[in-house]
């Protein structure tokens, strides 16, 4: 369990530093390739359109 825990903490500082460098591959590398999101008055999205 704690190396899940430190692999999912790794994951998000990945993230968070790719997200702050404003590398988009980076940021995408997070999401999975079926990724659907909403978003309030927007219609479903997917990763294609965020990436």
């Amino acid at each position: 369990m704690n190396s899940d825990k430190a692999a999912i903490k790794e994951r998000l500082v990945r993230w968070t530093e790719a997200f702050n460098a404003r590398n988009i591959a980076g940021i995408c590398d997070l999401f999975a390739p079926d990724l659907v999101y909403t978003v309030p008055e927007l219609s479903d999205r997917s990763r294609k359109l965020l990436c």
